[in-house]
């Protein structure tokens, strides 16, 4: 039986059993009439673009894995803080620098993994207690905060031996709604400052003078929380603060309003890093004009026309598996 020259090209470079030889023999043998040396050398050329190809495909994941590597600090000092003070600084990176004073390791998972006080589980108390002096250096000025939450939460995964996971758990929370007669959200109206990406260090106060309400954020007391074009969500994250329990935005409001909230401090409790724990803990002294105040619950319906309902409901919580204290540098 007679075998074609080019059958045998194809066979010969490719063998029986590949499919691209199989592919090629086709092309051949579709009455293109062309010289054996012709032909190897469009397979050749075609074999090489393939296996050029081939080898692109390979490396592309090495090479787009690299492109996409987290940014890291470079440099870092973690040192216990033994000054007793309620002073707390915990800021966003500026100009490349990132420092935080009097931070317990809780306050920094909870600003690394954007989670509340009461959504963190377990750990040993030191977490609490503990507080550090936390200098480090990013290579580039201008940090999104996307790319310094995973930043930090590396830094605190290699300093503190931190590991943990997720998972949902049925807890006591509070359902935001609108009351019978409708809410009462002032429109946006109120001054405000403009958060900048990266901003410089502000200017020292006067005692007496306090510091401007940005837009979208909060001013906030043992009994008083004021913000400027706040939205639900925002306003949903400062009541948890508060509460010490996940509220659920029940309203269907999308809009962006104005806050003034004015409330006894009863049964609301500082708590270090942001908010001020949950009803039933230590109660603030309510004396002088507190005292003709009411409570947070009712503030909320009076001045808003929301009302706060008690519920169960699942909430995703940061369970810690491992910790370690750092060495000291």
């Amino acid at each position: 039986m007679r075998t074609e020259s080019r059958e045998l090209l194809a066979v010969g470079i490719f063998g029986n059993k590949s499919r691209i030889g199989d592919r090629i023999e086709i092309l051949l043998r579709r009455g293109r009439v062309s010289s054996p040396r012709v032909s190897a050398n469009r397979v050749a050329a075609s074999a090489i673009v393939l296996a050029t190809l081939q080898l692109a495909g390979s490396l592309a994941p090495r090479w787009i894995a690299f492109a996409q590597q987290p940014l890291a600090f470079e440099v870092t000092s973690i040192k216990p803080n033994t000054i007793v003070s309620e002073i707390v600084k915990l800021g966003p990176p500026v100009g490349g620098r990132f420092t935080a004073t009097n931070v317990s390791l809780k306050m920094l998972v909870m600003r690394a993994w954007k989670v509340k006080n009461f959504e963190i589980s377990g750990g040993p108390r030191w977490i609490d207690s503990d507080r550090y002096d936390v200098a480090a250096s990013a290579p580039e000025n201008n940090i999104a905060e996307e790319q310094f939450k995973a930043m930090l939460q590396a830094l605190i995964r290699d300093r503190f031996k931190f590991a943990a996971h997720r998972e949902s758990k049925e807890m006591p929370i509070y359902a935001l709604v609108s009351v019978r007669n409708g809410s009462k959200l002032p429109e946006a109206a109120g001054s405000c400052v403009v958060a900048l990406p990266n901003p410089p260090p502000p200017p020292p106060l006067a005692p007496a003078q306090p510091p401007p309400v940005l837009c979208g954020g909060f001013l906030m007391d043992g009994s008083r929380l004021e913000g400027r074009r706040i939205s639900m969500a925002q306003l949903n994250g400062a009541l948890s603060n508060m509460l010490g329990r996940s509220v659920i935005d029940k309203t269907g409001y999308n809009g962006t309003f104005d806050v003034h909230l004015e409330f006894k401090p009863e049964g609301i409790a500082p708590l270090g890093g942001g908010g001020f724990g949950a009803p039933g803990g230590p109660a603030v002294d309510a004396g002088g004009a507190d005292s003709f105040r009411p409570s947070v619950f009712t503030a909320v319906q009076q001045q808003l026309g929301l009302k706060l309902e008690s519920q169960k409901g699942p909430v995703e919580i940061l369970v810690i598996d491992h910790v370690e204290k750092p060495d000291a540098n």
